[in-house]
């Protein structure tokens, strides 16, 4: 493969990090090669970096009001108040408690998702002794999920729109 960059020198730009040359994987992704050493033109020097294809910032600005809209209908619907609660990732609810994190897990699994789905999003309250997970069906349907720690126990609800 070295020998396929080799010959692929599209591009020889000198930056902070070197030269660097644009190249195609076997598999058709775009790839950069920069050598650490901006003398070297020996491949072994080289280090390769997957370009990522740049994201819209309108697309990802659109993304975050359809996913705080989906979270103001849920929250409407199932009828519960989100004001001392803060969007969390997994990883804190494992870090917190790890019996609590698979309860969570199996709730906000996105192998349980299909098309149109919204990913599961995690509300945990101030006090760290009650969180939501909600999610947002294809069909419209908002479901909160609700875990609350009473005696030491975790107690799982799930809250359906009303009416």
């Amino acid at each position: 493969m070295l020998k396929e960059i080799a010959v692929l020198r599209l591009l020889g730009v000198i930056l902070a990090t070197g030269p660097v040359y644009a190249a195609m994987t076997s598999s058709g992704s775009p790839v950069a090669i920069s050598s650490a050493d901006s003398s070297s033109d020996n491949p072994v020097d080289w280090k390769m970096v997957e370009k990522k294809p740049e994201m819209n910032v309108e697309m990802l600005k659109q993304l975050d009001a359809d996913e705080a809209q989906a979270v103001r209908i849920i929250a409407y619907d199932t009828g519960i108040d989100l004001s001392e609660y803060k969007a969390v990732k997994k990883t804190l609810i494992f870090q917190m408690d790890r019996a609590l994190f698979e309860e969570v897990q199996a709730v906000a699994n996105i192998k349980n998702l299909k098309g149109g789905d919204m990913i599961p999003i995690i509300y945990l309250h101030d006090s760290h002794e009650k969180l939501y997970v909600l999610e947002k069906k294809h069909s419209g349907e908002g479901i909160a999920t609700a875990f609350v720690l009473k005696d030491g126990k975790w107690e799982k609800t799930r809250i359906e729109a009303k009416g």
